[in-house]
């Protein structure tokens, strides 16, 4: 999940730059205008890439709280979580406890 996180997070930074920056840049060429259009282009490649990037955080924040919802409704030891491609979380993640994902217990009291 982390290499398509980066994977995503690249590709929301570069693309809108490329496209509208390169957009900009051509029709600063084209009308003679340098550089108005390109840094029209790049304002909008800047407010392209925040859009992308809290849509991403989003879609990241409903799925920690998803196996944090399924881990603390269990009573039973081997909670099934499941990523956002349904595969099962493995038990290192799950009894990982900075992932969250970890039910409190006698032996595991909540942290502070």
């Amino acid at each position: 999940m982390a290499i398509a996180t980066f994977y995503h997070t690249s590709g929301a930074i570069l693309g809108p730059l490329l496209i509208f920056g390169g957009l900009g840049y051509f029709l600063d060429r084209k009308f003679s205008s340098r550089p108005l259009y390109l840094i029209i282009g790049v304002f909008l490649a800047f407010v392209t890439t925040n859009i992308l990037l809290f849509k991403k955080l989003g879609q990241i924040n409903h799925l920690i709280a998803t196996y944090k919802e399924k881990a603390s409704e269990s009573s039973d030891e081997n909670v099934e979580l499941l990523d956002s491609n349904n595969n099962q979380v493995t038990d290192s993640i799950k009894n990982n406890p900075a992932s969250g994902l970890v039910k409190n217990s006698p032996d595991n009291p909540p942290r502070n």
